[in-house]
Order: C-alpha cells, then sequence, then structure tokens
C-alpha cells in the first residue's frame, strides 16, 4: 500500500564488483555443499547405527520368540508328567492286575503240561497193554490152531 514511493533505479554493476560478487556467491555455494555433505555424512552415521540397533533389536526378538517357544514346550512336558503322574495309581492297579492274569495263565498252562504229560503216559501204557494182548490173543490163535489140529488126531486115535 505503499506504491507511492518509487524505488531507486538499479544501477549496473562494474564488472569488477560483479567478479567480487560472483567469487562469494561460489563459495557461499561450496560452504553449502560442504554443510549438506556434512549433514548426510551425519544422517548416514546415524542411519548405520539405527541399523545395527534395528539387527540387534530383530535378534533379540528372535532369541526371546525362542526362548518363549521353549518355555511353552516345558510347560507342555511338565503338564504331561503331572498327568502321568495323577494316572500312575491307575497304571500300577493295571500293571498288577495284569501281572496277576500272567500269573494265573502260567499256572493254568504248567497244570495243561502236566495233565498232558500224564495222559501221554497213560496213552503209552494202554497202548503196551493193547500190544501186549495182541501178542497174547496171537499166541492163543496159535494155540487154539495148534489144539485143534491136536484134538482131532486125539479124537482119531481114540475113535481107533
Amino acid at each position: 500500500q505503499d506504491r507511492g514511493v518509487p524505488l531507486p533505479p538499479l544501477q549496473a554493476l562494474s564488472p569488477r564488483a560483479e567478479e567480487s560478487l560472483s567469487q562469494r556467491s561460489l563459495e557461499s555455494l561450496h560452504r553449502q555443499v560442504k554443510a549438506k555433505d556434512a549433514k548426510i555424512a551425519k544422517q548416514s552415521d546415524r542411519l548405520k547405527v539405527l541399523s545395527e540397533m534395528l539387527e540387534q533389536r530383530d535378534k533379540q526378538l528372535e532369541e526371546l520368540a525362542s526362548s518363549r517357544r521353549d518355555r511353552e514346550q516345558l510347560q507342555q512336558r511338565v503338564r504331561e508328567m503331572e498327568e502321568d503322574m495323577s494316572r500312575s495309581p491307575q497304571r500300577l492297579r493295571l500293571h498288577a492286575e495284569h501281572e496277576r492274569r500272567l500269573i494265573e495263565q502260567e499256572v493254568k498252562a504248567e497244570g495243561s503240561e502236566q495233565k498232558m504229560h500224564e495222559l501221554e503216559d497213560a496213552l503209552r501204557r494202554e497202548q503196551r497193554e493193547t500190544e501186549a494182548l495182541r501178542q497174547e490173543l496171537a499166541g492163543l490163535r496159535g494155540h487154539v490152531a495148534t489144539s485143534g489140529t491136536s484134538t482131532g488126531a486125539l479124537r482119531e486115535e481114540n475113535a481107533r
């Protein structure tokens, strides 16, 4: 709103002043580039440190997850062992019952085996007795056959 005051006209700079101004601008730009390089280097260092910290954090997270898995597995094993221990009296009873049945079966098997031996012995005796009776019968038949011939001869002689 102060347009009423005109600005003074621009004066052309002398070549020497222009060169000096260019030199200063160039130096200023070099300083700005150096400052930016320093800032970039500093940020790169910070990023590198942060990246290393993130890598370390990732390792720690993996170790934590592994530890949690191990803990869960151990808790599961503890639960299973506690469950097994609570079933132990039942298992002992079942084991004792199975043992008792096995002993009963062994006693039965021994009794059956003894009975089988007794029956085998009785069979052998009967077979021997049967064989002796067969031989005696064969002997008697032979004797009867010879006696029959002798009896017939005696009758003939008696009849004469």
